[in-house]
């Protein structure tokens, strides 16, 4: 039904009636999503949310008239985001967005995406997990649907959105999802040693990467020997140019705030 602002996790979910869901219950701290019961695809819930990653699109199938799937998904502060179904069988749907308690109404839609999708773009308030259900509208109307998350990227991926990262200096960058890649473009001469570091503020784990002048050649990694460690890379220029710098979680689906450094 909307959007809610709380501590702890938010969630978002469609409603089916008219656009409108009471909710009910009150309180500040977090609900932890839960796979669903029973013979359901998803939770009805906050407390039984299925977990999705940014940067992902996730099928559903609201199954009865009363029916409603919940998710849940980890934001972080300042990082806008952009909620959105893809209707299958049922032509409409409604979408509320839920605060970190599960509680807490944060915003709503009916049909703001194509057709009579819906689609909610809002930027967190706080780092943590929210919560959005998603039901057919009107409520007769049944079957298949997805939900896909993703988040307004604060650098390119590629080399070719590379953004430049001047020698001496440090940039603070967001992970934001399932896959995302943060890419950096340096200049380097022949025969000099460089130093590449990755200091983790609130992503607990990275994956620091060299390519070649042609952007797609690996020619270092490091990975900070696990979870919670500062990945790093010495590395002599074999010839001047244009090199390129990653920073990632991989494919861990892991989120935050990191500050890359090139000396």
């Amino acid at each position: 039904q909307g959007l809610y602002d709380g501590l702890g996790t938010a969630f978002l979910a469609l409603d089916d009636i008219d656009g409108i869901r009471p909710i009910s219950g009150t309180g500040t701290g977090s609900v932890t999503p839960l796979a669903p019961s029973g013979g359901d695809d998803h939770g009805n819930a906050a407390n039984a949310a299925t977990a999705v990653n940014v940067e992902s699109s996730t099928l559903g199938v609201i199954n009865t008239a009363v029916d409603q799937d919940w998710f849940g998904f980890q934001a972080i502060a300042g990082v806008q985001y952009t909620l959105e179904t893809n209707l299958g069988t049922p032509e409409d749907s409604a979408m509320g967005l839920y605060a970190q308690n599960g509680t807490t109404e944060i915003a709503f839609d009916d049909e703001s995406g194509e057709g009579h999708a819906s689609k909610i773009v809002w930027t967190a308030t706080g780092t943590g997990w929210y919560y959005v259900y998603v039901e057919s509208y009107p409520l007769q109307d049944i079957g298949t649907y997805s939900l896909s998350v993703t988040h307004a990227d604060d650098f390119g991926g590629t080399a070719a959105t590379a953004s430049t990262l001047p020698i001496n200096s440090a940039v603070s960058g967001v992970v934001g999802g399932l896959n995302d890649k943060d890419v950096f473009q340096v200049s380097a001469n022949a025969g000099t040693v460089y130093r590449f570091k990755v200091d983790l503020n609130t992503l607990s784990h990275a994956n620091l990467t060299l390519y070649g002048t042609d952007g797609a050649s690996v020619l270092l990694t490091g990975d900070g020997e696990g979870a919670g460690r500062s990945p790093w890379l010495i590395w002599e220029a074999p010839a001047t140019g244009t090199y390129y710098l990653a920073v990632s979680a991989g494919s861990l689906g892991l989120t935050g705030t990191y500050f890359t450094h090139f000396t």
